[in-house]
């Protein structure tokens, strides 16, 4: 496995800027979907977890990386220096088209994905990224329509003529065969588009002899027809509308459901062993013998490592032969001093010399308790040359082999065993939740679901834990949740996809999260009616649960939704739903079609 280089330790902000800055890679060359928070990890060279402590889901990382493109495209495009300067409106705006084609790509890919991925971030992403240039060209073409220069158009809708057809530009070349453009100069393709897009806000009809192939023009003339006509609103509006109709835009549908959802916050979590004991000799003794295999399951009280005794055993036979000593001391001085009780009430004896008998037997007692103690303590040692399991768990690595010298609470330990049943999985939230979990805590035992990697039946357990304090650093409040893991399926140090579940939101409208789009007035869905034509319909999401969002408003049970094919949708368009899916046969049986 290849070793990660070296690195000094960043900042938390420099840390964060490097995720962003792989990130935009991976998300502008494979897309949101195309992309894992593995890959970013790997490529940043830093632990997955890492990424969620900045970054809480991918949607987030997401965000960042499209908001750091905004960011930083406001500051290079200095529209104002720009439009101040008094300048011919074609040559202007080709400088500006050119800029943007050639140091864009990045830009443009992301908007690209954005759009045909149909993440519920591409509408907002396209607001932000619009309102970068949107205010400075609205007004610099109101400027010239004042000035006559463009006929009365809305200026705000001629701005957004102006960037979409250069993200559509880069559109053809992405999906329908960029080969055929690639050997063009950005100049000559920035002046076709903007001839095409003058001229539907100009007076007159610009030249068209420019170098650029006519199949190129035709794409740009067939995107540009319909935005122009709908900006302007102009007599052509008439003409398009006598054409022929569009064909029924092939679409996948689900219906709306009316059922029980779980209310879950979501985080990455790390397994933990329930109990890590490390064991460790407490004596000086060679080791003479191991009891068990690396990685075997060992029961508490089990004898894992025998150590050499003998050393310990002399030493405990020499206490012992102190003691019996001392013992026999004893019991001499304890008949003198009782011949002496007597020989000093007869007054053979002075008191003095009665005094030094009594003396005599107390040390020889004190000697006897302190040789009994040293007896004890030898015991204890040579105990300490026979190591058994304090838990029921399982074996790591053995760091020492037979043979080996070791000392008295010396590093590298022996063993490390890991207590797997039950067993730990560890997690971090959002301080803005905590209020939410306490009191659902106080309530009712949490249910918390760990979902691993490849495994597609997830593991039960309950909250077990919740920190005295919110980390200062990360803004997070760190919880445990405890699994019986009866199958050995969690194991220490794996990183699992953890659902804590709140509450039940009874009869609550659930929606596949694909159906789901973003506008500029906000989330919506193409809701199929039964004549089978499309309406836009606006949406408020409570909140969304694996590839399923809960919808407040906007939609009834029943209810048909287009979850594939909006792209090519708009309202009132006709649809024609794809069957083969449990879900399509449904619709269309409600519907009364395919009969």
């Amino acid at each position: 496995m290849a070793t990660r280089p070296a690195t000094t330790r960043l900042s938390a902000t420099d840390r964060r800027q490097q995720i962003l800055q792989v990130a935009t890679q991976l998300f502008a060359r494979q897309g949101f979907n195309g992309t894992t928070t593995r890959q970013i990890a790997e490529k940043a060279h830093v632990n997955e977890a890492i990424i969620f402590r900045h970054f809480p889901t991918k949607d987030d990382l997401y965000w960042g990386v499209l908001d750091e493109k905004v960011q930083r495209a406001r500051s290079r495009h200095k529209l104002e220096e720009r439009f101040h300067e008094k300048r011919e409106a074609r040559e202007l705006f080709i400088e500006l088209a050119e800029d943007l084609l050639s140091r864009d790509t990045t830009m443009s890919r992301l908007l690209m994905f954005s759009a045909l991925e149909n993440h519920r971030l591409a509408g907002r992403f396209f607001q932000t990224y619009i309102a970068t240039y949107y205010e400075k060209l609205a007004e610099h073409i109101g400027e010239r329509i004042a000035a006559g220069e463009f006929r009365q158009v809305d200026p705000l809708l001629a701005a957004r003529g102006f960037l979409g057809m250069l993200v559509y530009h880069f559109w053809i070349q992405e999906i329908y065969g960029g080969k055929r453009y690639q050997n063009f100069d950005q100049r000559q393709v920035a002046e076709t588009l903007v001839d095409i897009w003058l001229t539907g806000i100009t007076s007159e009809r610009l030249s068209e002899d420019r170098n650029l192939k006519l199949q190129t023009r035709l794409d740009l003339a067939c995107f540009l027809a319909a935005l122009l006509i709908a900006a302007t609103g102009c007599s052509d509006q008439k003409a398009a509308s006598a054409a022929a109709p569009r064909p029924a835009v092939p679409v996948k549908v689900a219906k709306v459901e009316q059922r029980d959802m779980p209310v879950e916050v979501r985080a990455i979590g790390n397994v933990q062993a329930y109990a890590t004991v490390q064991i460790k000799a407490q004596v000086n003794a060679q080791l003479e013998k191991v009891h068990f295999k690396e990685g075997e399951e060992v029961r508490k009280g089990q004898l894992l490592f025998t150590l050499d005794p003998r050393q310990i055993e002399a030493e405990l036979a020499r206490s012992q032969g102190d003691l019996a000593k001392d013992e026999a001391a004893l019991n001499n001085a304890k008949v003198n001093l009782a011949r002496g009780d007597q020989l000093v009430k007869e007054g053979v004896i002075s008191r003095q010399q009665y005094d030094d008998l009594v003396a005599a037997e107390r040390s020889a007692q004190s000697a006897v308790t302190a040789d009994q103690a040293a007896v004890e303590g030898q015991r204890v040692q040579l105990s300490y040359t026979k190591l058994y399991s304090p838990i029921d768990g399982r074996t790591g690595s053995l760091l020492i082999n037979a043979g080996n010298l070791i000392k008295a609470n010396d590093t590298p330990y022996l063993v490390t065993i890991n207590q797997l049943q039950p067993i730990y999985v560890t997690f971090s939230l959002p301080e803005k939740q905590l209020d939410q979990v306490r009191q659902s805590a106080q309530q009712r035992r949490l249910q918390v679901v760990a979902n691993i990697a490849g495994d597609k039946n997830p593991v039960v357990g309950d909250l077990s834990f919740l920190d005295n304090s919110v980390d200062q650093t990360t803004g997070t409040i760190k919880l445990k949740a405890s699994f019986a893991n009866r199958d050995r399926r969690l194991w220490p140090g794996q990183f699992v996809d953890v659902s804590l579940t709140l509450a039940t939101q009874h009869n609550a409208l659930v929606i596949p999260s694909a159906a789901i789009q973003t506008g500029q007035n906000g989330q919506y869905v193409y809701v199929v009616k039964p004549d089978l034509t499309a309406e836009n319909r606006n949406v408020s999401v409570a909140r969304t649960a694996g590839d399923n969002a809960v919808v407040d408003k906007g939609l009834q049970a029943g209810e048909m939704v287009v979850t594939d094919g909006q792209v090519k949708l708009q309202p009132n368009a006709k649809v024609e739903i794809k069957q083969g899916t449990a879900r399509a046969e449904n619709v269309t049986d409600s519907y009364g079609i395919g009969d």
